[in-house]
């Protein structure tokens, strides 16, 4: 049997791999049952709603007169108004058509004008959807201003794309759709807790068995890489419960593709704008990071298991870290601070490959790219740390 091999077992015949396994399978099913499927987005397609405000603008077109009294705020409704209906009724003949390629095109234009209005009123009459002012939310205009340009670009992809154009796919509510949103939320969080965790116990009984292992006719450096590469392979197996519960979910929803286009922010500012990924690529970004991270969780748990004996003050120190960013993460405060350069202002992963850290702290280096540099130049620095505490080591030997 070879080192590697010894190691990947010991790490996953541990109770605590399978509590985690167990665990995370368990938050995963609750957050597919009760909040994946229950997930309905401010741009819903919604019918009635489209149809009430149709209404609602026409009887009031219907019944204006003007005359040299007339307010100045009526003769603006009467401007926009037929412009609005215009596209709206586009929308509501699409759905009764089922035609989602036209009623995307016709989305995108409605976002477009919608937000030419409203993030340009500076008069208060005309607001952003009701669920941005929720909770008295001071960035209620800025953040609806985000997503409606946001949407513009999404939904003028949607009209342009060769496949199947779907209900669920505009809603942003397919299986892979809904494993990118899960991403920012504290999914990457919780996965490298179990991470760390899992792999801490290994750690632990080498320094319990440490005479022992010193009788193997291994070097160090070899044990190390082969417990590296346990450690990565329990840290991807973590996913499993993950795919698991997206299996779980694409049984009463659709799976997706992963050509669906992305919009991801791409600047800072008032100005807001987007570019396009597809939804594969941007998966493919947030493994990358997660595995950037599990990297780093690695060297950092198997310093900190020699710094400190005690499996609960890893555990907790592990997980004061990984939730730090809350504390100091201030919205709009990056452009006075130095965050990025610390590796738990990345761990939202989606947000970060999404643009959406950027965007809420004001800061163009929490993005993805910069992200990635980040954490190599933290995975060298503890490398580096690693083997100096090594060389130490060696020379007390010697001494």
């Amino acid at each position: 049997m070879t080192i590697w091999m010894f190691e990947l077992k010991r790490q996953f015949r541990q109770k605590r791999t399978y509590v985690s396994f167990f665990l995370l399978f368990f938050l995963g099913v609750y957050y597919t049952l009760q909040v994946a499927s229950t997930f309905e987005p401010i741009d819903k397609i919604n019918r009635p709603v489209i149809s009430t405000r149709v209404a609602e603008r026409q009887t009031f077109l219907e019944n204006t007169t003007v005359d040299e009294n007339t307010h100045f705020y009526v003769h603006y409704a009467l401007s926009v108004f037929p412009i609005w209906n215009k596209w709206d009724q586009i929308r509501l003949a699409a759905i009764d058509d089922h035609d989602w390629r036209q009623y995307a095109e016709a989305t995108s234009e409605w976002y477009r004008f919608s937000d030419e209005q409203l993030f340009a009123n500076d008069i208060g009459v005309l607001r952003y959807d009701i669920p941005y002012y929720l909770n008295n939310n001071p960035n209620a205009k800025i953040d609806g201003h985000y997503d409606y340009q946001k949407n513009i670009l999404k939904y003028q992809e949607f009209a342009r794309y060769e496949g199947e154009v779907t209900a669920q796919a505009l809603e942003e509510k397919t299986a892979l759709q809904a494993l990118l949103r899960s991403s920012e939320t504290i999914l990457p969080m919780a996965l490298l807790f179990f991470f760390i965790l899992g792999i801490s116990d290994s750690f632990t009984r080498d320094q319990k068995h440490e005479t022992l292992l010193a009788t193997f006719p291994l070097r160090k450096s070899r044990r190390f890489l082969a417990k590296a590469a346990a450690g990565l392979a329990y840290g991807l197996s973590l996913l499993l419960p993950v795919m698991a519960c997206v299996f779980l979910y694409s049984f009463t929803h659709e799976v997706g593709r992963l050509d669906y286009p992305v919009a991801v922010y791409w600047t800072s500012g008032i100005e807001v704008n987007f570019g396009l990924w597809t939804l594969g690529s941007v998966l493919l970004r947030c493994l990358a990071l997660y595995v950037l991270f599990l990297i780093l969780g690695f060297l950092f748990a198997f310093l900190l298991n020699k710094w400190f004996s005690s499996q609960i003050i890893s555990a907790m120190f592990s997980l004061l870290l990984l939730v730090s960013s809350n504390f100091y993460l201030v919205r709009g405060g990056g452009a006075y601070n130095s965050w990025h350069f610390f590796p738990t202002s990345f761990v939202s992963i989606g947000k970060v490959v999404l643009g959406r850290s950027w965007f809420d702290y004001y800061d163009p280096r929490m993005r993805f790219d910069f992200g990635v540099r980040v954490l190599l130049a933290w995975i060298v620095s503890l490398t580096g740390l690693l083997l100096l505490t090594y060389l130490i080591e060696g020379r007390r030997k010697k001494c």
